[in-house]
């Protein structure tokens, strides 16, 4: 029964070693192009920003958050109810994984907003995590889908 302790001690330590937070990674260019991007995707904000919003969709995208049943194509109408009834004032990505093959990528981070809700003219936290799946076209990067969402906070 201790042998099989030290085993597992042996085998969660070599997992947070081989396995480190990269956040704090040296990214190549090609990771930090798609770093780039999703940044420049966070910053578009704002109602007027809506055209240069869905341009950075994949016109088959189907995405995934925690709060759907099932995963679900963009829906313009959405965006734009959204972006009336509130506004991310601010926000902040942190990277763990950024993976490029060619023309295909995917990046998982973590993401903390605050967000003002227009309605009740109050501001409110979301911390989550994302993954957003790319598909370079032209040149261009775009969102061909996506998963994840709010966290619950301890």
């Amino acid at each position: 029964m201790k042998t099989f302790w030290i085993l597992l001690l042996l085998l969660a330590v070599s997992i947070c070693f081989t396995c480190p937070l990269l956040a704090d990674q040296v990214w190549t260019a090609e990771q930090k192009e798609v770093l780039d991007f999703e940044q420049r995707i966070w910053s578009l904000n704002k109602p007027e920003q809506m055209q240069e919003q869905l341009a950075v969709f994949h016109p088959s995208y189907v995405g995934w958050s925690y709060e759907r049943p099932i995963p679900c194509p963009l829906h313009r109408q959405w965006l734009d109810y959204y972006s009336k009834i509130s506004e991310t004032t601010v926000w902040e990505i942190t990277p763990l994984a950024i993976q490029v093959y060619g023309n295909f990528a995917f990046i998982h981070y973590y993401y903390r907003i605050m967000v003002h809700d227009k309605i009740k003219n109050e501001d409110n936290q979301e911390n989550g995590r994302w993954t957003d799946i790319l598909i370079k076209e032209n040149g261009k990067w775009l969102i061909v889908g996506a998963h994840g969402g709010a966290t619950p906070t301890k």
